[in-house]
């Protein structure tokens, strides 16, 4: 083959081998743009990730506050419970000295008729 027969061939193969390469040139847009596009969206989700975390320390915060205020109710809670088991036992002697005093009153109330009748018979012997 001479030079002047290869010279064509050699402009056909460059040709075929600007196509392919703009071909791949392309390919390698696309991969690139996708790459880009994918490095987005992993920082977009990692700024989610942030924030939700800002989210959820801000509510870590506000739930220890809500257990400590709890804390602070349930130990009043206990002291009141502590003086309502006390008035209760208090009461439960008032009652029992109550029915002491009812059962002398009873004890009082025969008494009381016998002098009334003891009273009666002598306003009835002074009239």
């Amino acid at each position: 083959m001479n030079l002047e027969e290869a010279i064509p061939m050699l402009r056909a193969e460059i040709h075929d081998v600007r196509v392919e390469a703009r071909g791949w040139a392309e390919v390698a847009v696309r991969a690139s743009n996708k790459a880009n596009a994918a490095s987005e969206i992993i920082n977009l989700i990692y700024a989610d990730v942030r924030e939700i975390k800002e989210v959820q320390q801000d509510h870590g915060k506000r739930l220890d506050t809500i257990d400590n205020h709890l804390e602070g109710i349930e130990t009043r809670l206990d002291g009141m419970d502590a003086r309502f088991d006390g008035v209760e036992t208090r009461l439960d002697g008032m009652d029992a000295r109550f029915d002491g005093v009812d059962t002398r009153l009873d004890g009082m109330d025969s008494k009381l008729t016998d002098h009334g009748e003891m009273l009666q018979k002598i306003l009835a012997k002074l009239s």
